[in-house]
């Protein structure tokens, strides 16, 4: 189940929805004046975590 950043044509409000179906998509609303006229925007990619950080969840050898 993805999350899509959209975009408000109306408000230009920025979004993000989670879409169960690609059929879902065309119900989305914006949040902030309910316009049908939203755009899916390319999302800014997660940013990676560096430096010595010594606080599980790294991908390396166990054991």
């Amino acid at each position: 189940m993805p999350i899509y950043e959209y975009a408000c044509e109306q408000c230009h409000e920025v979004f993000e929805e989670l879409v169960v179906r690609r059929s879902d998509e065309g119900e989305v609303r914006c949040p902030a004046c309910s316009s049908a006229t939203v755009a899916r925007v390319m999302s800014k990619p997660a940013q990676s975590r560096s430096g010595g950080s010594s606080a599980g969840g790294g991908c390396g050898p166990v054991g």
